[in-house]
């Protein structure tokens, strides 16, 4: 399974990760690994995202979701 810690790590040469949501460990991983996260829509087609961040015209930032899926991540596995 890929935990937060490791998938910071995969995608650590990436200036961005886009996504629609995201937990408060995984964004934290990804922010000390120097990588931006721009947080979309749910729904937002991945060519639509694309073409607004090579426009400039998507930011970098949003909140990240709480985990809110009940257990440490020990739990699942996640050695990171």
């Amino acid at each position: 399974m890929l935990c937060c810690g490791s998938l910071a790590k995969v995608v650590a040469d990436c200036e961005i990760v886009i996504c629609t949501a995201i937990g408060r460990g995984a964004a934290g991983h990804l922010a000390q690994a120097g990588v931006r996260l721009a947080i979309v829509p749910e729904g937002t087609l991945v060519d639509a995202a694309v073409a607004q961040y090579r426009a400039g015209k998507l930011l970098a930032g949003g909140e990240p979701s709480a985990c809110d899926h009940g257990h440490a991540h020990a739990a699942h596995g996640c050695k990171n």
